[in-house]
C-alpha cells in the first residue's frame, strides 16, 4: 500500500498532495493517480481539510470527497461531523462504489463503528469487492475489547486495521498473532 495525504487548495478546492503544516504542492491528486495507475499497488487516501488555521478534520471517503473522486464534477464540502455513520452516507457510498471494478476499502474510524455496525454489515454485503479499513488517531480513546467487537461483527479477511501502538501490540496478541 501506498499512502498519500490530500489536502484542498484553494477557492476551488483543487486536490493536491500535501501533509499539515504545508498547503500546498506541485502535485495533484489527479497526477498522482494517473501514476499509481500503472503500479500493482493498493492506495490510501487520507483527505484533510482546514476547519481552523489550528484544528486539522480527518475526512476518509466522506460521500463530498468521494463524488469529487468519482465523478470529477461535483463540489467539495466541508465534512459534517457525526456520531457514525448514517444510512445516506453508506448507501451513498456503495451506490458511487457500485460501477468499479476494482476492490474498494472504507476507511472507518474504530471510535464510530460500533454505533454503526447496521450500516456497515450492509455496506459490506453489496459488494465481495468491498472491504473496511479500520483507523484510529493518536488521541483516540478506544480499548482492544472494542477492536474485538469490530473483529467480531465483521468477516475478518475483509477488514484491516491502521492503529497505533500499544493497541496494535495488544490487539495482534489478544487474537493470537505474534510479530
Amino acid at each position: 500500500m501506498v499512502e498519500a495525504d490530500v489536502l484542498l487548495r484553494g477557492e476551488r478546492g483543487d486536490p493536491i498532495l500535501a501533509h499539515p503544516p504545508d498547503t500546498d504542492s506541485d502535485i495533484t491528486l489527479q497526477e498522482w493517480l494517473a501514476e499509481m495507475v500503472s503500479t500493482n499497488k493498493g492506495i490510501k487516501l487520507d483527505f484533510k481539510r482546514y476547519l481552523n488555521k489550528k484544528i486539522m478534520f480527518f475526512a476518509f471517503l466522506p460521500v463530498t470527497i468521494l463524488q469529487v473522486i468519482v465523478n470529477q464534477t461535483a463540489p467539495c464540502a466541508a465534512p459534517v461531523l457525526s456520531p457514525g455513520y448514517a444510512w445516506p452516507m453508506v448507501q451513498e457510498m456503495s451506490r458511487l462504489c457500485q460501477p468499479l471494478s476494482q476492490p474498494v476499502t472504507f476507511a472507518v474510524r474504530a471510535a464510530l463503528v460500533p454505533s454503526s455496525v447496521p450500516q456497515l454489515q450492509w455496506l459490506m454485503q453489496q459488494s465481495h469487492r468491498y472491504s473496511l479499513t479500520v483507523w484510529t488517531g493518536k488521541e483516540d480513546m478506544y480499548s482492544v475489547e472494542d477492536l474485538l467487537f469490530i473483529r467480531e461483527n465483521f468477516d475478518k479477511s475483509r477488514v484491516y486495521y491502521d492503529i497505533f501502538e500499544p493497541q496494535n501490540s495488544e490487539f495482534k496478541k489478544a487474537i493470537g498473532i505474534e510479530w
